[in-house]
């Protein structure tokens, strides 16, 4: 006598690893940009995501303090920049820079400048690996950073930042 039915959950559970595999290399293999990685293509006066407060107050000076909701920031009109720091004690980025804003021409992050053509400045952030957002041709994301470029025809401002929890798995 033959049991056909004892062989089921054998069949389902090698489709269930297999279908765990796929998602991990899946996965594994999408390109996230790290917080070395994007500091290491800044061009910010020495600014780099993750500094503590004082070390920003020590390069800029204290600038205008700016309270936001939930984070705050830091306010340097004269270099056109804003920085703001995490309060989320959930990040591995609490008490640090985990957001810059810079309207300054002299600021990059991979080569894009305030000033550049937008579909240039488009092209090479989509390039290192971020990807564009669904709902905005100027919102990129890569693991948990977002880069956000403004401006008509030219970049008139470049935003970077973390991600907040609520947003950082969205699908674009």
């Amino acid at each position: 006598m033959k049991r056909t039915g004892a062989k089921w959950p054998a069949v389902f559970a090698a489709l269930a690893v297999v279908a765990g595999l796929s998602w991990f290399v899946y996965h594994s293999q999408q390109a996230t940009i790290t917080m070395r990685e994007l500091n290491a293509h800044l061009d910010a006066d020495g600014l780099r995501l993750g500094m503590t407060e004082d070390e920003v107050t020590k390069l800029f000076g204290e600038g205008r303090h700016i309270q936001g909701f939930g984070d705050y920031g830091r306010e340097y009109r004269n270099l056109e920049l804003l920085v703001g720091f995490s309060r989320d004690p959930g990040s591995g980025l609490y008490g640090k820079v985990a957001q810059l804003s810079f309207s300054n021409s002299r600021y990059s992050i991979f080569g894009v400048r305030v000033g550049v053509g937008l579909e240039e400045a488009r092209s090479r952030i989509a390039s290192v690996g971020f990807r564009r957002s669904a709902d905005d041709p100027d919102l990129f994301r890569s693991g948990e950073w977002v880069i956000a470029l403004r401006g008509r025809d030219k970049v008139e401002s470049v935003l970077i930042r973390l991600a907040d929890r609520d947003t950082r798995d969205k699908s674009n």
